[in-house]
């Protein structure tokens, strides 16, 4: 760089020192080279000055030559052809004027093209910066949420459990066998949402909940509450979907509760080889099918459950799905709820 700009200066000199002895044509070359430097040094504004003081030098040196020639032609042709001559020089420099006048006119237009496009570059360049930092900020802000979200899950888990363990030393102070029994129906309930919260708190989306783990993790802990081992009992789970929001999966995993519940309670004492089957699929909507092979349930019963307060809260749950249920008895009970596709998106 040192280099460069002291070899500038020398030019910058060299320059004066031809308009002082009246050399234009050395001055024309030096404007020149005087351009090319700061066109390579990205000095454009400086470049493009010294460029239009070449341009003029030259035009300038080549009309004093064209009129050095007119005055030779003038001398050789005498008068009858002067005129000629003349105008056809004349001409001549018209039509560099005008060349000239529209190269600057060019170039002006091309600097001010240029000054424009760079404010506008300036602008997006900043706009998208500040873009990114709004998108950086958003992110952040949805990860302290997921966070917060994953936290608020765990934590009411952990207070259902400590509700279920509550009530399980409770019930083992009573005395009244039907008091025990619904403390434990009761238990089994918090339980159903206390394995929600915790599918959600390990999920990476704390709005989905793993749906092929929550029902197996549920019907398992059900065989657990009423003591029946898996050797004792044939479960077939064909869970298909996915996942589900939670506002639909609390409501199904409640009334999964409680229809396995009443297959426990009712249908399999008599029963030498249980077997209970819990399907969820897609199927124009999502589809709840869930079987035993018990003495079945009386259509009376169903129709109106005056006194079981387990099959009124299936059916205020599947309503509240907007869903459809019903049961037929056929080598056993066979409930299904189908809950339609407009409910589901809805929640998406």
């Amino acid at each position: 760089m040192g280099q460069q700009a002291q070899g500038l200066r020398y030019l910058q000199q060299a320059l004066q020192f031809a308009h002082q002895i009246k050399l234009p044509y050395r001055a024309m070359e030096i404007y020149q080279v005087i351009a090319r430097y700061n066109q390579q040094m990205g000095n454009y504004q400086q470049a493009l000055t010294y460029f239009t003081r070449y341009d003029l030098l030259r035009d300038s040196l080549a009309l004093l030559e064209n009129l050095r020639l007119m005055n030779e032609l003038e001398v050789q042709y005498q008068a009858g052809q002067k005129d000629q001559e003349i105008n056809v020089l004349t001409q001549k420099s018209k039509t560099r004027a005008i060349q000239m006048y529209a190269t600057l006119g060019i170039m002006g237009i091309l600097i001010i093209s240029g000054i424009v496009f760079g404010l506008q570059f300036r602008t997006i360049r900043r706009k998208n910066i500040l873009l990114n930092t709004q998108n950086e900020q958003i992110n952040e802000q949805a990860e302290k949420l997921k966070l917060l979200m994953k936290e608020l899950h765990h934590r009411v888990k952990n207070n259902l459990q400590i509700v279920s363990s509550l009530l399980s030393l409770q019930s083992n102070r009573l005395q009244d066998e039907d008091a025990r029994r619904a403390v434990k129906v009761g238990r089994q309930r918090i339980e159903a949402m206390s394995l929600i919260h915790r599918s959600l708190y390990q999920q990476d989306n704390p709005n989905l909940v793993n749906m092929r783990e929550y029902i197996t993790d549920l019907a398992e802990s059900l065989m657990e509450s009423f003591g029946v081992s898996k050797g004792e009992l044939k479960l077939d789970l064909c869970i298909s979907v996915a996942e589900l929001d939670v506002d639909k999966a609390l409501p199904i995993g409640l009334i999964i509760n409680e229809w396995v519940t009443n297959a426990f309670k009712y249908a399999y004492p008599n029963v030498p080889e249980p077997h209970l089957s819990i399907n969820l699929q897609d199927n124009n909507g999502l589809q709840l099918l869930i079987q035993d092979n018990g003495p079945g349930l009386p259509a009376a019963v169903w129709e109106k459950p005056q006194t079981s307060f387990g099959l009124k809260l299936v059916k205020v749950l599947s309503k509240q799905l907007n869903g459809t249920c019903s049961v037929q008895n056929q080598n056993g009970t066979t409930f299904t709820l189908h809950v339609p596709e407009t409910t589901l998106k809805k929640a998406s």
